[in-house]
């Protein structure tokens, strides 16, 4: 559900006291990045302190787990080689540190922690609170307010706001919480 919830607190900034901001020489932490972290470290512990013999059966059974560990390994293992020609080595770090997140989503998926059906309706359910937050900003033409979920500060005479051009007038597009309204449209 709180995958669409763009609520992010910056963990690093390139350059930091040049006074600029570049978006992608960034790290953020999302709430949504801290229930998974949550999630696979909870399955984890469940796997090893399971009383239940066939839940660690089916943890250990079979080539694909080889298969899966090894795939990790590599991505791992390739992530750090790019940290090692990174320019900003942080930076590549917290990179990495992101594709472990994305493997442990992968991870959790592929065990089955949560039906595809369950999945589905909290990203719909998500999807649409975001829908009816830009459709707030769209008809308020600035925020609403929330910035507790991460909606930034929006207006349509505001510098670095995205705006469209309509009959002569600046219409704010809508962001909903997240950080760019072409992020919203996907």
């Amino acid at each position: 559900f709180t995958l669409p919830i763009g609520l992010q607190t910056l963990l690093y900034k390139s350059d930091f006291f040049s006074g600029q901001f570049n978006y992608f020489s960034s790290a953020f932490a999302y709430l949504s990045e801290l229930f998974l972290i949550l999630a696979v470290v909870s399955q984890g512990v469940h796997i090893l302190i399971s009383k239940d013999q066939q839940a660690k059966e089916k943890y250990e059974q079979g080539v694909a787990e080889y298969v899966w560990w090894s795939i990790f390994l590599l991505i791992i293992l390739a992530n750090l080689v790019r940290c090692i020609f990174a320019v900003d080595k942080s930076l590549a770090l917290l990179a990495t540190l992101k594709w472990i997140e994305i493997m442990g989503l992968v991870w959790l998926l592929a065990r089955g922690v949560l039906a595809r059906d369950e999945i589905l309706k909290w990203l719909f359910a998500g999807a649409i609170l975001q829908v009816i937050i830009g459709l707030g900003q769209y008809l308020k033409q600035g925020d609403l307010g929330l910035s507790f979920l991460g909606e930034s500060k929006l207006g349509a005479s505001y510098l670095n706001v995205a705006k469209v051009d309509l009959a002569g007038e600046k219409v704010l597009r809508s962001y909903g919480t997240l950080p760019h309204p072409n992020l919203f449209g996907a």
